[in-house]
């Protein structure tokens, strides 16, 4: 029995740690960059600033996971005429 607990412990533990990786990886890579391109056309290169400037990279993030909502599930919501 202890050694069932351990095992079932020891792949809670893995699930939740790529859990944590894949969400990672979507939001500070792949919805930071779509947000962050989509602004910069968006503001016309103003926001967001460079590297070196200081910026709401949740906002960043948010914006591009909202762009990919709306350009991968927008598409399935239109009813064709």
């Amino acid at each position: 029995m202890p050694l069932d607990d351990m095992a079932g412990g020891i792949i809670n533990a893995i699930g939740r740690f790529l859990g944590y990786v894949v969400i990672d990886i979507l939001l500070e890579i792949i919805f930071y960059w779509i947000g962050k391109i989509s602004l910069r056309i968006l503001t016309l290169g103003r926001y967001p600033p460079r590297q070196e400037e200081k910026h709401c990279e949740g906002c960043v993030q948010a914006f591009g996971l909202t762009i990919f909502v709306v350009v991968a599930v927008g598409p399935f919501l239109v009813k064709s005429v």
